[in-house]
């Protein structure tokens, strides 16, 4: 059983460097499983050709025109790898990223995060944050939750016995991929660290994204863990609050007023509990620092 298994979902827009950077790792104990939800053979094509020396590493699925959430869950039920780890396919990951997670694998943690970069017109940009060791849940929760782009499924190793216990079969249905899944997996977690190696690259054609929009997805996420065995519930909503509203800064008078009434009529402001998130939105957006102080009363 090889340790890892890396997860890839493609479609027409493919780039060949995503798959090559897998290839290239320093380590071979790996797999590689590829969806592919494109409707014609051209992708097939050309992954084809770059494995043609490496198809005992491969599983090649065909699954036409399906979303790319439930074609990487797809990915994870052929997975054979004790870890996941999800690779975009505009992204690509260093050349040692599973060489050195491979190092931080003897206390078996059920999480671990390492960084990223973004290849841009204007240079390279670095996202680094103070790494740590293994750490409960809830410990690295709050460490985390106060970095960039806690959401990017990219930059994660997952046990696959942990995803798979909590993928809620409601992403069927989600507007927004994986809403709030991430910070969910890491609280019900018992084992997480984070590394300082910056891992996982972020090319121009893939620009990242930590908003979260609009409210199908909240209210469907909601549901889910009323009903489930969730730990720390009230820090995930805490959390997805701080999140929701915080976009809310960036919006134009007219979308604002909406976005707003939308924030009202889910409640959200009850969640706001942290002090420093209240200072935050105080400095930014006056207007809304009072919306979350009526909402308290």
């Amino acid at each position: 059983m090889p340790r890892f298994s890396v997860v890839m979902v493609v479609d027409e827009n493919y780039q060949s460097y995503s798959l090559q950077s897998i290839l290239n790792q320093s380590i071979q104990d790996y797999e590689i499983i590829i969806v592919d939800v494109s409707n014609t053979d051209k992708c097939k094509k050309i992954i084809q050709k770059m494995l043609e020396e490496c198809k005992d590493k491969v599983k090649y699925i065909h699954k036409k025109n399906m979303k790319f959430p439930m074609a990487r869950n797809e990915g994870v039920k052929r997975a054979k790898g004790e870890y996941i780890i999800f690779l975009e396919q505009h992204g690509s990951i260093e050349k040692n990223l599973l060489k050195t997670l491979e190092k931080k694998l003897k206390d078996s943690p059920d999480i671990i995060r390492f960084q990223m970069k973004e290849i841009g017109t204007s240079g390279v940009k670095m996202y680094r944050e103070l790494p740590f060791e293994t750490l409960s849940g809830v410990k690295s929760f709050s460490k985390i939750q106060k970095y960039y782009c806690i959401d990017k499924l990219e930059c994660y190793a997952y046990k696959k016995n942990l995803w798979v216990k909590y993928w809620p079969s409601i992403f069927k249905e989600m507007e927004v991929e994986y809403f709030a899944f991430i910070p969910f997996l890491i609280l019900q977690s018992s084992k997480v660290k984070s590394l300082g190696y910056i891992g996982y690259v972020v090319h121009p054609t893939e620009a990242p994204n930590n908003r979260i929009e609009g409210f199908n997805g909240y209210q469907q996420f909601e549901k889910y863990i009323r009903h489930t065995d969730a730990k720390h519930v009230k820090l995930l909503q805490s959390y997805v609050a701080h999140t929701m509203i915080k976009k809310s800064i960036f919006l134009k008078s007219k979308e604002y007023k909406k976005y707003v009434a939308e924030l009202n009529a889910h409640d959200i402001f009850k969640y706001i509990e942290n002090p420093w998130y209240k200072k935050y939105i105080m400095r930014k957006s006056p207007k809304m620092y009072y919306k979350i102080n009526k909402g308290e009363q």
